[in-house]
């Protein structure tokens, strides 16, 4: 009986390293031609804390034609409920200079308001004096709104279990408290 031979690699790479290139400046017309092409809400937010550029699908999901001729604070989009929260952690973010994410419900044309992840970072823009906000909020209502019911589930069989922990008493089998 023959053997079968197995051909085996003649050299394995398990790791190389690539030295990383400096990035190249991005000029904010260029950054706007990418977030237009682009299907998540973004805006860029100046560090004056006005938007200088929202982009197509944000003026699509708004159903309104905002532009930095009429700078509005992003946070005044966010429902009344959670407008508070939102604009604490965004000041915190815009004071530290710290990345930001925040869920909130962010308003939706003529469909009210729709569950949104809100994710900032800061960029360099070249010729900008300032550090811009590349700001991006992902629609994730049908999510939010799937775990709805399982969120108040929970919450009933925790009642449940506080309340009856007061009636629950065990019986000896000779029939004692």
């Amino acid at each position: 009986m023959g053997t079968t031979h197995v051909p085996q690699p003649a050299t394995a790479v398990s790791h190389v390293v690539v030295p990383m290139a400096k990035p190249a400046a991005v000029t904010a017309s260029q950054l706007q031609a990418v977030a237009d092409c682009m299907p998540q809400l973004v805006w860029l937010q100046g560090t004056r804390q006005f938007p200088v550029y929202w982009n197509t699908a944000w003026r699509k999901w708004n159903g309104s034609t905002i532009d930095a001729a009429a700078p509005a604070l992003w946070t005044a989009q966010v429902h009344p409920d959670d407008r508070p929260a939102a604009e604490h952690a965004w000041q915190q973010a815009s004071t530290s200079r710290q990345a930001f994410s925040q869920d909130c419900r962010l308003h939706h044309g003529g469909d009210g308001y729709r569950w949104c992840r809100v994710q900032a970072g800061l960029s360099v823009i070249s010729g900008e004096a300032d550090p811009m906000w590349m700001v991006s909020a992902t629609d994730i209502h049908d999510r939010t709104d799937a775990q709805q019911p399982l969120a108040n589930d929970a919450w009933a069989h925790t009642q449940m279990l506080d309340v009856s922990v007061d009636g629950i008493q065990i019986i000896r089998p000779d029939g004692s408290l």
